[in-house]
């Protein structure tokens, strides 16, 4: 998920060197809570229109 990062964090040589690794490693976990939330609401999106429709349907022959 995050790749060799984590070990590159014990061969840095300097201060910069951590807080590029750090900032990578913010991006990336930033990046995947974005698509993990996207793809839960496509999913509750999709349950929403799965349990309504049988309903709507209902409603539209003995409305």
């Amino acid at each position: 998920r995050f790749g060799t990062r984590p070990q590159a964090l014990l061969r840095v040589t300097s201060p910069v060197e951590v807080a590029q690794i750090q900032r990578d490693l913010y991006v990336e976990a930033v990046t995947s809570a974005v698509a993990s939330g996207s793809t839960l609401l496509q999913l509750a999106g999709q349950v929403a229109q799965d349990t309504v429709r049988p309903l709507q349907e209902r409603a539209r022959l003995h409305g």
